[in-house]
């Protein structure tokens, strides 16, 4: 059965012997993402299970699922050996290795919700990513709306972001620490860029770009992530080198071939990475850097809050307000001269901060198409999932 009221952005669907979310796991073929957030999946059927095998490889599939049975602990060892049973069942079924395409798995154990989707459409519903599901009355809604799929994706991220990792691939891990380090020195860009500039009105209504001389600043702590973010990186990238090339040694041991070792590496690297151009970039993201920080530092190391005291001390003679007002006068003044430094520089301020922008991008794509990387599982938080080890002792 399924029986449905069409809405303006979707339908309420009520399901009986199928599963209610069938025009989304259609979709599964012509998706560029899958999310798949549920209580719990199948006991025994594995249909449903065959239908995330069957996607695409180089789709990204994330798969979020409690497990039934596991407890945060155990009245005795039976229960706790009962809940391993289901904990080893379902870290078997969600082992990447099972999976020939880009799937990452998470746990999370206080999850409720159900939501089945791909970038086309969307089910949040009663309804599990279980076969057996379709036995009972389940009810949901389907959304094709894209503003709508944009909004529930960013609920789904966030059940992502509070859920425990457990099996995905090397090449996601990079990822996702790449993610991690230039989502924070874009923060550090954009800070850059909001408190260095500002925009003076011309006539007839237009804006120009300009150095803010009385409020520019920089934070002691976006700029010391700034300063820090070369290094951070190239020692990322440098691990994502190692990792390749301890592969391709691997590789090189078991088939022997005839090639010296090192013709083969070359080979090989050039094959699966764009070292080339990763290392080109690396290199105008250091440069733009040093060139920030020869033209920056100053502003960026300027307090003036501690300016203002040393100025309120020099000249305090007793009349408070009047000395507060030398003292910010004098402030200002220092300040002034700092940033109307700048003036003469913000074309190749601005210049410096497009070509890190830009360079980051450019390695985030490159990283992305590295081939080599998404073989190799990585399995994660073992311990903290097969937590059987919790009996509470009897008092």
């Amino acid at each position: 059965m399924d029986m449905r009221i069409p809405m303006q952005l979707g339908a309420v669907i009520l399901s009986k012997d199928e599963i209610g979310f069938k025009d989304v796991v259609n979709d599964f073929p012509n998706a560029n993402f899958v999310y798949i957030i549920t209580f719990n999946l199948s006991k025994e059927s594995d249909i449903l299970l065959k239908k995330i095998h069957a996607i695409k490889p180089h789709i990204p599939v994330k798969i979020v699922t409690n497990i039934p049975g596991r407890w945060d602990e155990y009245t005795s060892k039976a229960a706790a050996d009962k809940a391993y049973k289901s904990i080893k069942k379902y870290c078997e079924i969600l082992d990447k290795s099972m999976f020939k395409g880009d799937v990452t798995s998470y746990f999370n154990f206080t999850n409720h919700s159900k939501i089945i989707m791909t970038d086309n459409v969307v089910y949040i519903g009663s309804a599990n990513y279980s076969d057996e599901s379709s036995n009972n009355f389940e009810c949901g809604t389907l959304f094709t709306d894209r503003q709508i799929i944009k909004q529930i994706k960013n609920l789904a991220d966030n059940i992502i972001n509070h859920s425990v990792r457990y099996s995905t691939s090397y090449h996601n891990v990079v990822k996702e620490y790449l993610r991690i380090i230039t989502q924070e020195v874009r923060q550090s860009l954009r800070h850059l860029e909001d408190n260095i500039f500002t925009y003076e009105e011309l006539q007839f209504g237009s804006d120009i770009k300009t150095i803010d001389v009385y409020n520019a600043f920089i934070s002691q702590r976006k700029w010391e992530t700034f300063n820090g973010f070369h290094e951070i990186l190239t020692d990322h990238i440098e691990e994502i080198y190692a990792f390749l090339e301890s592969e391709i040694e691997r590789e090189y041991e078991k088939q022997e071939p005839e090639e010296d070792f090192e013709d083969y590496l070359e080979k090989k690297l050039i094959e699966c990475i764009n070292k080339v151009k990763i290392d080109d970039n690396l290199y105008k993201i250091d440069h733009s850097i040093n060139n920030l920080i020869e033209y920056l530092d100053e502003l960026a190391t300027y307090d003036r809050d501690t300016t203002i005291s040393r100025y309120f001390r020099d000249n305090d003679y007793g009349e408070t307000d009047e000395v507060m007002e030398i003292a910010l006068r004098l402030e200002s003044e220092e300040h002034e001269k700092i940033t109307k430094k700048l003036i003469n520089h913000q074309k190749d301020i601005e210049d410096a901060l497009d070509v890190i922008s830009s360079s980051i991008k450019l390695i985030e794509e490159e990283i992305n198409l590295i081939q080599g990387l998404s073989d190799r599982v990585v399995i994660e938080n073992k311990g903290i999932i097969e937590n059987i080890h919790n009996i509470k002792k009897r008092t």
